[in-house]
């Protein structure tokens, strides 16, 4: 049997800054496209709570994806 070491120490991010959201393997943070990172309103971490002029969080019919922010130029609107 051969001992392999690679594998036994990973750093994962969980919880990474309001604004950013964990990649597929969780090791690394990502910015979230559109969203407005200079708003005092951005609090959630893994998400966007305030997306940029022009812009609504996802809606996929099911629920609110509050880690996309996506065009929208309804007046008003909060998801799209």
């Amino acid at each position: 049997m051969s001992y392999d070491d690679t594998n036994l120490l990973r750093v994962l991010c969980k919880a990474c800054l309001p604004g950013f959201s964990p990649n597929a393997d969780i090791t690394t943070c990502t910015e979230i496209s559109n969203c407005n990172l200079q708003s005092s309103n951005n609090n959630w971490v893994n998400a966007c709570e305030t997306c940029d002029n022009g812009y609504v969080h996802k809606y996929d019919s099911e629920e609110i994806e509050y880690d996309s922010c996506v065009e929208n130029t309804s007046e008003n609107c909060f998801a799209g």
